[in-house]
């Protein structure tokens, strides 16, 4: 059971660097034709940038949450590295979610590329807004876990040494 749920996480994290990859192939390059280099301003790069560091910094926090993992399921519940990668994973979370809420306000307030986007805001509703939010709750969440077991850690200790 702990192999398949090993699996599943590794599979996971290397499906999201797939996506990030897929992300940085959009590049508009030299070679394609249908790309009008007139539509390609430095609002597009900045929004580019923003969007592929908040993408990275997810990752690592998937990634620090994985080793975390992999510590838990050689049940060592009161590591060292238990705790200080949840507390990483759950800073990673937070400011990803903090990036991508400044990405969605400086597109809205970008008229022309949010006009192309309302369509797709139409579509999904208040979810646009949701998925960082959920994100920062998350981190939140992380950072209050990794200092619980903490704590838990050194209560563990205390009482190992009044036995």
């Amino acid at each position: 059971m702990r192999k398949i749920f090993l699996f599943a996480i590794n599979f996971l994290y290397i499906l999201h660097f797939v996506g990030l990859l897929n992300i940085i192939s959009i590049l508009p390059s030299n070679n394609s034709t249908d790309v009008n280099y007139k539509d390609v301003t430095l609002f597009f790069w900045i929004v580019f940038i923003i969007s592929v560091s908040t993408y990275i910094i997810f990752l690592r926090g998937i990634n620090y949450l994985r080793i975390s993992a992999k510590f838990l399921l050689s049940r060592k519940p009161f590591s060292e590295e238990i705790t200080s990668n949840l507390k990483k994973s759950g800073k990673h979370f937070l400011i990803t979610g903090i990036l991508a809420l400044f990405l969605i306000i400086f597109i809205v307030f970008d008229s022309s590329l949010y006009a192309k986007l309302l369509l797709s805001i139409d579509l999904i509703g208040y979810l646009f807004l949701v998925a960082p939010l959920f994100l920062m709750i998350i981190g939140m969440f992380l950072l209050i876990q990794s200092e619980m077991l903490l704590i838990a850690k050194n209560l563990k200790s205390e009482n190992e040494l009044t036995i």
